[in-house]
């Protein structure tokens, strides 16, 4: 992932993790991400913090887990 890519990146999780309304958004920006590069964002997520240190890998795949059924989006089914 190229350098300039990586810091709107770490700002946009750092701004949808401290508001957790915005979960969805976070989540599907990055299943996005790795949809087409999946290897360079799971070294980026494992790479960022989370608001409260841990990983951001883990942050996201909790919160995808946890509200997956509530994900709908412009796709012609839920994203699993």
């Amino acid at each position: 992932m190229a350098k300039e890519l990586k810091i709107p990146l770490r700002h946009c999780f750092s701004t949808y993790a401290s508001v957790h309304l915005l979960s969805q958004s976070l989540v599907l920006s990055f299943l996005h991400l790795m949809n087409s590069q999946l290897q360079i964002t799971l070294d980026f997520l494992s790479g960022v913090p989370d608001p409260t240190g841990k990983s951001a890998l883990e942050y996201v795949v909790k919160i995808w887990c946890a509200r997956q059924p509530e994900f709908f989006g412009v796709y012609d089914s839920k994203v699993r």
